[in-house]
């Protein structure tokens, strides 16, 4: 991660004060909980669609036939429709972790101390 320009958490907490509490960490918190938040919200949403529209097809398919062509695959496919929707909830994590990280940025006093 050295070519990166990131340092170890071990090496910004034996930093002085002055230099770690700057606005550059703020700059950088301020970009992680964007990316969180962009990122957060394309996972949200996509995998929200997607999970829907297959639910949608499966029931369309058992009410429409009357069955499904095995019953494996019918647990198979719950099964994937139930996990698509445990990433939803996932991907809404990332969301509230940005509006953490942007808290944090407005009250310092949440900051939690580096413990080496």
């Amino acid at each position: 991660m050295k070519g990166l320009g990131f340092k170890p958490a071990c090496e910004i907490c034996s930093l002085p004060t002055s230099i770690r509490g700057g606005t550059q960490v703020a700059k950088r918190l301020e970009r992680t909980a964007g990316y969180f938040r962009r990122l957060g919200n394309l996972g949200f949403w996509g995998q929200l669609i997607c999970t829907v529209v297959s639910a949608v097809i499966l029931a369309f398919s058992i009410v429409i036939t009357g069955q499904a062509t095995s019953p494996v695959s019918i647990y198979l496919t719950a099964g994937g429709i139930a996990a698509a929707f445990l990433s939803v909830f996932w991907s809404f994590g990332y969301i509230r972790l940005s509006h953490q990280l942007r808290e944090t940025i407005d009250d310092p006093t949440k900051v939690t101390s580096c413990k080496v």
